[in-house]
């Protein structure tokens, strides 16, 4: 069904990899759309409680594929209608109804970076490498990467990162939990205690209470596991 992104659903947690191995996962248009299509159709399938996004590889997702050179970004929109295409995915992220955990090994760069923002938890080995290098490309983090990192590192951490484009591991970054062995199997635990709590299959009508819940769930979650 999908040529750039794969699925495999076990125990209520779909694991959905980013596929470009030899790209280092980088973003296009195709994989684009097959997102889009996975994120709007999840939902509905009642088997599926928690996703795991990852990526094959060395990366989670090195940003946006740049060998189309110029037209990488060209688009028929107005500057006013224009909706990059990550920006596209982060906001159908949101309305996603089901936990969503980015378990990352390796690169994070660009529009990877957004697309694990836009997820509700981030968990990273200790090799990934975390940025926002658009600003040596002369413009800055599309998909609301702005606004969510300063929202979870602060102005100041997140000035740094987007201003100067340098990778910092997880710990420096202060934006997810660190694994030194395997996020994948760091995130599927989560994702099993996730999974047994009703918070998964809370099916909300507001996206502000939607996103409180899940919230503190997984935060209630974690505290719960800390104490047994």
């Amino acid at each position: 069904m999908y040529e750039t992104i794969k699925t495999e659903l076990s125990g209520g947690i779909l694991t959905l990899t980013l596929n470009r191995p030899d790209k280092m996962n980088a973003y296009t248009e195709q994989m684009n759309a097959e997102l889009l299509d996975f994120y709007r159709n999840v939902d509905a399938d009642d088997d599926v409680r928690v996703i795991v996004v990852t990526g094959a590889g060395r990366a989670f997702c090195a940003g946006m594929d740049l060998s189309e050179g110029g037209s990488t970004f060209a688009s028929e929109q107005s500057a006013e209608d224009y909706r990059d295409l990550g920006g596209q995915v982060s906001n159908q992220i949101y309305e996603v109804k089901k936990p969503v955990i980015a378990a990352i090994d390796g690169f994070c760069l660009g529009g990877g970076m957004e697309l694990a923002l836009a997820c509700h938890m981030r968990i990273c080995s200790d090799r990934s490498r975390l940025g926002q290098p658009e600003i040596n490309l002369g413009v800055i983090p599309g998909a609301g990467g702005t606004q969510r990192l300063t929202r979870f590192v602060g102005k100041s951490k997140a000035m740094e990162m987007c201003l100067t484009g340098r990778m910092m591991d997880a710990g420096e970054a202060e934006l997810a939990s660190e694994d030194d062995e395997s996020p994948q199997s760091t995130a599927e635990d989560s994702s099993a205690a996730i999974s047994g709590t009703s918070v998964a299959s809370f099916q909300p009508s507001h996206p502000f209470c939607h996103t409180w819940c899940l919230a503190s769930g997984a935060a209630w979650t974690a505290a719960t596991a800390a104490d047994s």
